[in-house]
């Protein structure tokens, strides 16, 4: 059995068995040529806006569009375990906070605390409360397009999922 190749390293690609999950509940499965090494967590180049999917059992080629997908799955095989018991690390509850390090546009480098929630990715920005409780800074709100790095460094303990209100008292949505 040969090693595994970081492909998103080398560059090369491989093919990939994928399951898409589209928005309007179908599943499409077949082959996608991409440079992926899904067996270690590496940065791996974003999926095009369309890509080719192959089916497995008929040969055709067919274009998804990525706008329309819920998730594309990358898979061992198509049949999955239906057995099979999902890992989850917090049962208990949700993690509401998570410790990051922002580096800003500039070279500044701050820690802190953010909530861990779908505003995190879909809005334009963060607010992060220092961890450096003595500093001047209460907390801060640092807009996307200034983040040059980021990176998670722990999360805080699970707890009841809070509700997110504006001032005007309405349920905020990113």
């Amino acid at each position: 059995m040969s090693e595994p190749v970081d492909t998103a390293v080398s560059g090369m690609t491989r093919n990939n068995l994928v399951v898409v999950h589209a928005t309007d509940g179908t599943l499409m499965k077949g082959t996608l040529q991409w440079p992926v090494a899904i067996d270690h967590p590496v940065p791996l180049p974003q999926l095009p806006p369309v890509f080719q999917l192959q089916d497995g059992t008929s040969g055709t080629s067919c274009s998804v569009d990525l706008a329309n997908t819920k998730a594309v799955f990358f898979v061992k095989t198509h049949a999955g375990n239906a057995r099979h018991e999902e890992v989850r690390f917090f049962r208990s509850g949700v993690v509401l906070d998570l410790w990051v390090q922002v580096e800003m546009a500039g070279g500044e480098i701050m820690e802190g605390r953010t909530e861990n929630s779908a505003c995190l990715l879909r809005g334009s920005g963060l607010w992060l409360w220092p961890s450096d409780r003595h500093a001047n800074n209460i907390v801060v709100y640092v807009p996307k397009d200034s983040v040059v790095e980021f990176h998670v460094m722990g999360c805080g303990s699970p707890r009841a999922r809070r509700e997110v209100v504006d001032l005007a008292g309405v349920r905020q949505r990113c």
